[in-house]
């Protein structure tokens, strides 16, 4: 999770990992069941990657959870990531500013 003043940032990894959770999966069944390398099912959990449309078909077929669902939601994460960064590089040139006064 990323933050600003106004905006709150939630990769789909976060709801992703609160899903394995839930449902008492272990990290290593849910990556049996994506046949994904490890590393890569670790950084969708960090948000560190974007979630694909293929990595959407993988989801729903080991989650049940629809595609369009992931996609929906990567593509609102990455547009609220594009406010939180914008908003906090503002408030850091404004700081910024008053400091050289």
């Amino acid at each position: 999770m990323i933050k600003s003043r106004t905006y709150i940032a939630v990769p789909p990894g976060e709801t992703l990992a609160e899903q394995l959770e839930n449902r008492g999966m272990s990290l290593k069944d849910f990556v049996d069941s994506m046949d994904m390398p490890e590393n890569t099912i670790e950084d969708l959990l960090r948000g560190d990657i974007q979630l694909t449309p293929s990595i959407a078909s993988r989801l729903e077929i080991a989650l049940g959870i629809p595609a369009s669902f992931w996609l929906n939601y990567e593509s609102l994460y990455r547009d609220t990531l594009s406010k939180v960064n914008e908003e906090n590089s503002f408030d850091s040139d404004i700081e910024t500013v008053k400091k050289s006064r």
